[in-house]
């Protein structure tokens, strides 16, 4: 039904990092592709940035991108998403930037992305509950 209904624990290594991205600089799509022998699948690409470079986000960039990834995003209607559910997501394409120009980038750009038999998965009431409570003690980045 689109919904996770349970999560059923967490490997003892996983490791949570919460960040909070500034408005317009984050996004996530999933395209449905359809193959001619009847295979479908969706590719999963969710976009962030980064504002000031330091040592810290590179170290985490570098573990997301060598790591088997799940993400949850919150989109612009209050509703959490959950991508990851039955192949990982890989971090790919991330870029550092010292900039240039006043207005250019100081940060990073990443892609997280991966393939799925699924569009991404709803979490709700007691699941989404449950969700939170494992991450309370993850770090919080505001992307700034």
């Amino acid at each position: 039904n689109g919904v996770v209904s349970a999560i059923t624990g967490t490997p003892s290594a996983a490791t949570f990092y919460t960040y909070v991205l500034e408005n317009e600089v984050g996004s996530a799509t999933s395209t449905l592709t359809k193959g001619s022998g009847g295979v479908h699948y969706y590719t999963h690409e969710i976009n962030v940035q980064f504002s000031k470079m330091d040592p810290n986000k590179s170290l985490e960039l570098q573990a997301i991108s060598k790591g088997q990834v799940a993400a949850v995003t919150l989109d612009n209607n209050g509703k959490y998403w959950y991508y990851g559910a039955d192949r990982y997501l890989s971090g790919e394409d991330t870029v550092a930037q010292s900039g240039q120009g006043f207005d250019d980038l100081n940060g990073y750009t990443s892609v997280l992305r991966g393939r799925s038999g699924y569009m991404p998965l709803a979490l709700e009431g007691d699941v989404l509950a449950a969700f939170r409570a494992m991450i309370t003690d993850a770090p919080v980045d505001l992307g700034e």
